[in-house]
């Protein structure tokens, strides 16, 4: 009996499995594809004025529409909420000082799809090739210095760890690129993300150090896709 069962188990998963994967293909048909993703974001900064910058993980959620052109060819808008930044660590008179700046964005990109279909037709996926412009609208910054103090940069000038003034950019113009996977109903991406927006303005004319200072990140998301016909 207990055999019995299991192969009856293993028939069931495996029917499961083959009505997902006629699902992958219709759904790959469909002209457009809408679905919730989530997933993480691995962000620092980088330019002439960062100095040691290290990476600062965060979250990511949104939602995203596979528009499709031809069977190898789509778009695909997201909107998506968005957590980068930095952490910084530095070693004073032999004491470990850490401190961080965390940044967080509506995220709008507009990317473009190659779409290479690959496996079999009983276990089918689809790999795509990921590339396209994005635009981020900043809703928060935080500074927190080395004894815990925040402050609050995004409402107005906040001061960094050398108390100078600093303002922060409100849009951030990007280009990200990557790769994508798609299996039944998940889609997973994995891509870079490159600013260049310079994100920090010092008012103060003698303050010593550049204002290249510009984000930089990769994402790792998880989809699910539903058909619309």
């Amino acid at each position: 009996m207990t055999l019995l069962r299991t192969m009856a188990f293993a028939t069931g998963l495996a029917c499961l499995a083959a009505g997902s994967a006629a699902a992958q293909l219709e759904d790959e048909h469909a002209p457009i594809i809408v679905g919730p993703m989530a997933g993480a974001s691995f962000s620092t900064l980088r330019g002439a004025g960062v100095g040691d910058a290290d990476v600062r993980a965060g979250f990511l959620g949104g939602g995203f529409v596979t528009i499709s052109i031809s069977p190898n060819f789509a778009v695909e808008p997201q909107v998506f909420y968005v957590q980068k930044g930095a952490n910084y660590h530095a070693d004073s008179a032999g004491t470990q000082l850490s401190s961080s700046r965390a940044l967080s964005y509506i995220e709008i990109p507009l990317l473009f799809k190659a779409r290479y279909p690959v496996g079999t037709a009983r276990w089918p996926l689809i790999v795509s090739a990921i590339a396209g412009p994005a635009i981020a609208i900043r809703t928060g910054c935080t500074y927190t210095d080395p004894s815990g103090t925040q402050v609050d940069c995004g409402k107005q000038p906040g001061t960094d760890s050398n108390m100078q003034e600093v303002q922060v950019a409100n849009l951030d113009l990007s280009a990200s690129f990557g790769v994508g996977l798609d299996f039944s109903h998940f889609a997973f991406q994995a891509r870079y993300d490159y600013s260049f927006t310079n994100l920090f303005t010092y008012p103060n004319v003698n303050y010593p150090y550049t204002t290249d200072i510009k984000n930089q990140a990769w994402f790792l998301t998880l989809g699910y896709k539903i058909a619309i016909d």
